[in-house]
């Protein structure tokens, strides 16, 4: 059988033992995708998703709970080098940026340099910060473009990107999408606008390294578009 990895939901990246930044994403269309795929009874899936994402339950689908960035960057690294990899379908919504530090405001008097002072008196994040803290400091830091990757960890592979962007015309969509595939040397990329997702509609356009590209409107119809993709020679 053919190994599909496929990647859904949002990551959490903590701020404490029970605080975390994350997103909305649910892992709707990922599992949609992954049960359309089990049902061709030709894959086998790798399902990795966050603990909260919800969870297709199918034949030869076997899923891995990774929360955060470094989480699903790790299992994937793994999986891509002990496997021949078959199909990347890279749908989670992953963090742009975790908590390197956080701090209590009133600790960061006289600062100089603001990076080295809030290294000196972070606060201990493995416990819960106390909620008598008035203003609470985070400093972010940028988490590893884990699309980057996949190319260089299974070169055969056809990779299936996404690319998420808010009230943008469908020129800047398209454009922004096809970047994204000839940056990361995606075989194809599903480009939507988050305001054009709401329950089963979802329009998406799928863009091509010719930057040929075609309108989908729902989860159901870009599972199905994925499903055919993957079946191309």
């Amino acid at each position: 059988m053919k190994k599909v990895i496929i990647t859904g939901g949002g990551t959490s990246e903590k701020i404490d033992s029970v605080r975390a930044i994350s997103n909305l994403s649910t892992g709707r269309l990922a599992s949609l995708t992954a049960l359309k795929l089990s049902a061709a009874k030709e894959y086998e899936i790798e399902y990795l998703c966050s603990k909260n994402a919800l969870k297709p339950e199918g034949d030869h689908i076997k899923i891995s709970i990774c929360d955060d960035t470094q989480a699903v960057y790790d299992r994937l690294e793994e999986l891509c080098k002990e496997n021949d990899i078959y199909g990347i379908v890279h749908a989670m919504a992953i963090s742009d940026y975790r908590v390197k530090y956080a701090c209590n405001l009133e600790d960061l008097n006289g600062v100089t340099s603001l990076e080295e002072r809030m290294g000196a008196v972070a606060l201990d994040r493995r416990d819960k910060l106390s909620s008598d803290i008035e203003k609470l400091v985070l400093m972010l830091e940028k988490t590893p473009k884990i699309i980057s990757y996949l190319r260089k960890w299974a070169p055969k592979a056809k990779i299936i990107g996404f690319k998420l962007l808010h009230d943008v015309s469908k020129e800047e969509l398209i454009s922004v999408g096809y970047k994204l595939l000839e940056k990361n040397k995606c075989d194809f990329v599903f480009a939507n606008d988050s305001v054009n997702i709401y329950g089963d509609k979802h329009l998406a356009y799928c863009i091509d390294a010719q930057k040929n590209y075609q309108q989908l409107n729902t989860k159901q119809q870009i599972a199905e578009k994925i499903s055919l993709l993957l079946k191309e020679d």
